[in-house]
Parts: structure tokens; sequence; C-alpha cells
């Protein structure tokens, strides 16, 4: 039952009709002591099967993660933010406080700071969110906090992404 660990709430809610607090419901699954734990035995999450490889990861830093199933982490740091099944990201790239969804590719020296990309997206190398609002205005949706917003890519440009790895 939750609330059973210390730092857990008793009975985690949130109303997520906002982006912000789309977001923030994410960062609190997060950290050594998480608002929502998903590690609390006696509140067991039931998720659906994934027919997909574990998640890899080949060098790089990665702290404070989830990283969903099929997931590919080549030589890119990765610090609190959660990423979804089969999200892939090139070397160099950097991941902060940011929702990363399935089927994503984050290319070569990206830098994605509190951002959150739906599914099916490609993130060009060297791209920036999160840095600069001003620039990130000119191409994103930028919400009042600063939060980047992607929406959801075209499949066609997901499948044409996948020669970066």
């Amino acid at each position: 039952m939750p609330g059973v660990k210390p730092y857990e709430e008793l009975g985690y809610w949130r109303d997520i009709g906002t982006l912000e607090a789309y977001w923030q419901s994410h960062m609190d699954l997060l950290g050594e002591s998480p608002r929502f734990d998903l590690d609390n035995r006696y509140w067991p999450i039931r998720a659906g099967r994934h027919n997909g490889p574990p998640a890899r990861i080949i060098g790089g830093e990665v702290d404070n993660a989830q990283i969903a199933e099929g997931s590919l982490i080549k030589r890119a740091t990765i610090r609190s933010s959660i990423l979804g099944r089969s999200v892939w990201v090139n070397e160099g790239a950097v991941i902060e406080d940011s929702i990363v969804m399935d089927n994503t590719t984050v290319g070569k020296g990206a830098r994605l700071r509190r951002a959150i990309i739906d599914r099916f997206n490609i993130v060009p190398a060297d791209a920036e969110m999160g840095w600069d609002p001003a620039e990130d205005r000119k191409r994103y949706h930028v919400e009042p906090s600063g939060l980047v917003v992607v929406p959801r890519g075209g499949r066609r440009e997901f499948l044409s992404g996948l020669e970066e790895f």
C-alpha cells in the first residue's frame, strides 16, 4: 500500500490537467525517496509487456533515470529523466529533467533540458531545447514555466532517422 515508506505520500494523486503538472508527476517518480515509489512491493505496478530487448547502455553517464525496454543509450548523459520504450540516444547527447516518449531518436550532441518529447520524434544532431527560451519559442511550444514541448512526430520521420545508430 502507498505510504508504507516514510517518504511516500499516503495515497498519491495528481491532477495532470496541465503540461507542467504532467511533467511534475513524472519527476515525482525519480530520486532515492520518490513521492510515488514504483518499487513499493505492497503497491505493485502491473504494466503491459513490450516485445523488445532490454534497455542497453554503452558508455556515458546515467543518474536518477528510468529507462524503458528497447532503449539504447550510446555514450550520452541522462540525468533526472524518464525515457520510454525504444528511445535511442546518440553519442554526446545530454538529457536533463526531461520526458522522452516511445520510439524517439535523439541525435548526436543534442541537448534537452526540461522538455517533453512526444512519441515518434527525431531530435536532430546538435539540437538544443530548454537552454534558450527565445530560440525555443521560435521552434517549439514553450510553457510559461520554460518547459519545452514537442508534439507527436511522424512515423516516416522516425524510420528515416534510424541510420544514425
